[in-house]
């Protein structure tokens, strides 16, 4: 599965034969029903609910994607949540061989590049970055009752972590070798 925007429409790009398919074709026809479907498009409900109900599948669509490739990119997620009032266009693929590799690209993100660091700056300056980062994105720092800046500063400090994590091991290894 795949997510991508344009300026015109958020497209999910989903095989038949994707383990993501039939939770999906689920819940869509389960949360907008088949009245709202033209030509394989959600189109576009002004009511207040039905937004509220299309960022909640948004969301809950991009932690999918993002579980499946154990990864976050906390950028993509605001984009979407900003987009959320277009049209949801569902494209059925054919699987291929690109099938696969495209499920991880949605949200893969670099370690090094999340922590604004380099791959050869020494561990304690990287480490220092991360504490810098950590503390500007920890959630309880966040005064605010909005709970979509909450949520995302949440996975903001998670990708956060997780980066740091997959670089203090990366730089152990390399220093037991």
């Amino acid at each position: 599965m795949q997510l991508r925007l344009t300026p015109h429409c958020i497209c999910i790009y989903l095989s038949k034969t994707s383990s993501h398919y039939e939770a999906v074709i689920h819940t869509l026809n389960q949360t907008f029903g088949q009245p709202f479907w033209i030509k394989e498009t959600l189109i576009n409900i002004a009511l207040h609910h039905e937004l509220d109900r299309r960022k909640a599948f948004l969301i809950s669509l991009y932690h999918h994607c993002a579980l499946a490739s154990k990864t976050h990119n906390a950028l993509f997620l605001q984009k979407l949540i900003a987009f959320c009032a277009k049209p949801i266009k569902l494209i059925i693929t054919r699987e291929t061989a690109t099938d696969a590799s495209l499920e991880n690209t949605v949200t893969q993100i670099d370690p090094y590049r999340l922590l604004q660091a380099h791959k050869y700056e020494s561990f304690s300056s990287i480490r220092r970055k991360y504490l810098r980062l950590a503390k500007a994105y920890h959630p309880d720092t966040l005064q605010t009752g909005d709970d979509a800046l909450l949520q995302t500063t949440t996975i903001k400090f998670h990708q956060i972590q997780e980066a740091y994590e997959t670089i203090k091991a990366e730089k152990k290894r390399q220093s037991a070798a």
